[in-house]
């Protein structure tokens, strides 16, 4: 493009807001005529809503272009009706789409269960006890933007992709250790999620859901209680085998432990050694095994939202023709 043309691009994008001019402007080393002036993209010309819903509660955030949160809260989920529970969504979001900031672009929720993520229905969730909730479409209409809806472990699995551990990787497990076990899979550098948009949805850890208040409980009770360190011990090893016997099929780059959040840091560093013990000697140096740095409530439905404004993210979604 010629330089007018990119002038008059530039002047476009910098009177709709998308950028912003610095204060201080650069001169070359043989500059000459007018000294240059330093451009940066304004985060805050659209910003997003994030959803993060689970058993317990529900945290909503709001979110710049570049992920920051600014403002959250959250509200009770336990056994309250599933539509109840979104009305209180959509009031706080609205309360926070409020706040002083840009336009708010998009919505992003993640929950964990049977998503389809196209009509933006949960067909069935085991925490929360929800079936058949057109949560996509009220979210979306009580916002008045556009909402996308993830499962967690799908959605863990596309924050690797591209802001994780997986990020510049081929091929990777993801196993999400949340309320129940998930497993994610990048193929190509992308993330997979099967024919019908199910894969990897495992379900519980067989008898045990990780809980996270009563795990979190029982794992510092293990330190003085025998009884509590051999259940820890029995879904350490559920897990660890679980996620050996997606690497045996899978012979992945990376397997990323993820869906922990800070108060069970350990059980991840117990987790990871656990696999490297039972890890045959000949997949040892083949496959490499890393705790995640990517939360859950926060980032990653904030990232399932910008997928929906940004063609690079969401490109990852679809596979290639």
């Amino acid at each position: 493009m010629t330089r007018s043309t990119i002038t008059a691009i530039v002047s476009d994008l910098v009177a709709d807001g998308t950028l912003v001019e610095l204060d201080h402007r650069v001169d070359g080393p043989n500059s000459r005529g007018r000294p240059r002036t330093l451009l940066v993209c304004n985060p805050l010309v659209r910003r997003v809503v994030g959803i993060w819903i689970d058993e317990h509660h529900a945290h909503i955030v709001i979110a710049d272009a570049t992920g920051n949160v600014s403002n959250e809260s959250h509200t009770p989920v336990g056994e309250r009706d599933p539509y109840s529970v979104i009305e209180s969504i959509v009031d706080i979001g609205k309360e926070l789409m409020d706040s002083p900031g840009g336009p708010v672009a998009a919505a992003g929720i993640c929950i964990p269960g049977f998503v389809n993520s196209a009509t933006g229905t949960v067909d069935e969730s085991a925490s929360p006890a929800w079936s058949h909730v057109t949560l996509g479409q009220s979210i979306s209409q009580g916002l008045k933007i556009p909402a996308a809806v993830m499962n967690t472990t799908h959605a863990l699995t596309l924050a690797e992709t591209i802001a994780g551990r997986a990020r510049g990787a081929r091929s990777a497990v993801v196993l999400d250790c949340g309320q129940c076990i998930g497993v994610g899979l990048i193929i190509d550098g992308r993330p997979y999620t099967g024919a019908t948009g199910t894969a990897g949805v495992v379900g519980s850890t067989g008898g045990t859901p990780l809980d996270e208040p009563e795990f979190s409980s029982l794992w510092h009770a293990a330190h003085r209680d025998p009884p509590s360190q051999n259940m820890i011990r029995d879904i350490v090893d559920r897990i660890a085998y679980t996620a050996l016997l997606i690497e045996a099929i899978v012979d992945p780059e990376l397997l990323i432990i993820s869906g922990l959040s800070s108060e069970l840091e350990e059980l991840g560093s117990a987790l990871q050694s656990r696999i490297t013990e039972l890890r045959p000697l000949p997949r040892r140096d083949r496959t490499k095994t890393e705790l995640s740095h990517i939360g859950r409530e926060h980032r990653v439905p904030v990232i399932v939202a910008l997928q929906q404004l940004d063609e690079d993210i969401a490109a990852l979604l679809h596979t290639s023709s």
